[in-house]
């Protein structure tokens, strides 16, 4: 799904693992919405930017669409959620744009005037597209099947891609006509626009892990659009790092792709209030089951990382575990099961009894303002690593890891809200806040890291090994539990800066 269900006409987007098959061309359930028959036309879309990509800079993208012998103007917010933006689509002439061409608004948003010339194309999509209706009683669905390749930069990305729309009726029925189509072909929810995609092309990255994907709150969001506007960017992220398994970027893939998935169970965590239903429990369950299934492979990869850590020989048994572990994580993150997952929660993010109108109390919060309700949860999340900080020197070493999570969560939740910090004194002290936060979780990683070397080495020592000593140094560890120790006390002294959003 392209970033969220979109305001008008909202759409779902799968990602094909081939060529459109014939059960997608044929039969009852999808023919050419004007004549019953699979014909396809050709369809072109070319993204435009400033030399110095001051439209990405901005969070802007647009482009232009050359299909059936019209062009059309596109503008929208990245990663290019088109149904949802601010400015219609329109007609035009010609197939370049120029910063003339552009409104008022978008251009101020960009630091541009009417003068500053033609933009210059940075991404190109050719295909073609097989438009459907789903023919089922009482629902008002249609769908495209896109087939075709991005290029940009030089380098070129084959896309293969089932879309979903609503026309009319409710939006679960797109979720339902989805289900059905997902039936005919394997295919998995997609996240991530061709703009992104393409942007990663441009820059030379597509392939490679991708970090962090900040959400893009603004002030006046109530809680409920918050949350989506949070899960979504950490699906993007999750979705932008699959192809990396195939790479020789795997290690660090594993590692960004726990990233996402702790990211988005920290979001579970702050928004749970307002989030707990019926489905919260089992999509929390299945998140952590994957998490879990990733983390085997890194809790080896961060032991192979520091030789200081395991001897020649155990290294030699730990890199054949750890090729075992990861075969397993990418065949885990490939999986049926993490499709279920991913369609799971882009229908419950979405339709949800989360969202209902009449809801218990608690749930009644969602109409809050994001940043009135962020300062209440993270409150009591830093009440409860205050607690661990003040008694630092008598946390035992689950308790240190315990602590360690605590962090890693608020300060997740934290870089959630960053955007929302509008002031100058508002940034700097988010800035000092976050540098804190991550400070602390660095160092109670490190110690966790030499805990888990010793854990997994007992665990995994052979016969001829076994007499062997664990190579973890007190010393080091007690020179981390210093450093730790002072940073406990930055942060248990930092005032709570989110109350400046």
């Amino acid at each position: 799904m392209h970033g969220m269900i979109e305001r008008s006409r909202p759409s779902l987007t799968f990602s094909l693992a081939k060529t459109p098959s014939g059960e997608l061309h044929s039969g009852e359930f999808a023919r050419d919405a004007n004549t019953h028959s699979p014909r396809g036309h050709a369809i072109a879309e070319t993204w435009f930017d400033t030399p110095d990509a001051r439209l990405r800079a901005a969070g802007l993208v647009a482009s232009i669409v050359d299909e059936n012998a019209r062009l059309t103007r596109r503008l929208g917010l990245w990663p290019g959620q088109y149904e949802a933006s601010p400015w219609p689509e329109a007609p035009v002439e010609g197939a370049t744009l120029s910063c003339r061409d552009l409104p008022d608004d978008f251009r101020k948003m960009a630091g541009l005037s009417p003068d500053d010339g033609l933009l210059i194309p940075t991404i190109e999509f050719t295909g073609e597209r097989w438009p459907r209706a789903l023919e089922r009683a009482g629902v008002g669905v249609n769908a495209d099947i896109l087939s075709g390749r991005i290029e940009a930069g030089g380098a070129g990305l084959d896309v293969h891609e089932a879309r979903v729309r609503r026309s009319s009726g409710r939006l679960g029925d797109v979720f339902a006509a989805a289900r059905a189509f997902q039936s005919l072909a394997p295919m998995r929810v997609e996240f991530a626009t061709h703009a992104e995609k393409g942007a990663l092309l441009l820059a030379g990255q597509w392939g490679a892990p991708v970090g962090k994907i900040q959400p893009d709150l603004r002030a006046g969001m109530n809680v409920t659009e918050a949350f989506v506007a949070i899960a979504h960017a950490c699906l993007r992220q999750f979705s932008l790092n699959a192809p990396a398994f195939n790479s020789t970027h795997q290690v660090e893939a594993v590692h960004q792709t726990r990233v996402a998935i702790r990211r988005l169970r920290s979001a579970l965590s702050l928004f749970a209030p307002v989030l707990r239903d019926a489905a919260f429990d089992h999509l929390r369950a299945e998140l952590k089951w994957l998490f879990d299934v990733l983390g085997a492979a890194r809790d080896l990869d961060v032991l192979l990382d520091n030789p200081a850590l395991a001897t020649p020989d155990q290294r030699a048994d730990l890199s054949a575990r750890a090729r075992v572990a990861h075969a397993a994580a990418a065949e885990a993150v490939a999986s049926p099961r993490v499709d279920r997952l991913l369609f799971d929660l882009a229908e419950w993010i979405a339709t949800g009894a989360w969202r209902r109108a009449r809801a218990p109390r608690p749930l009644r919060d969602r109409g809050l303002s994001i940043g009135r309700f962020a300062a209440r949860r993270l409150d009591r999340r830093h009440l409860a690593v205050t607690r661990g900080a003040r008694r630092f020197d008598d946390l035992t070493e689950s308790e240190l890891h315990a602590l360690r999570v605590e962090v890693k969560k608020l300060r997740y939740m934290v870089e959630f809200l960053e955007p929302l910090a509008q002031s100058d004194k508002a940034r700097r002290r988010f800035g000092r806040g976050v540098r804190s936060l991550a400070a602390l979780q660095e160092t109670l990683g490190q110690i966790h890291d030499i805990d888990m070397g010793s854990l997994l080495l007992a665990g995994h020592a052979s016969a001829t090994d076994a007499a062997l000593p664990i190579p973890s140094s007190p010393a080091d560890r007690g020179d981390l539990l210093k450093r730790a120790r002072r940073e406990a006390r930055a942060v248990v002294a930092a005032k709570p800066f989110w109350s400046l959003i």
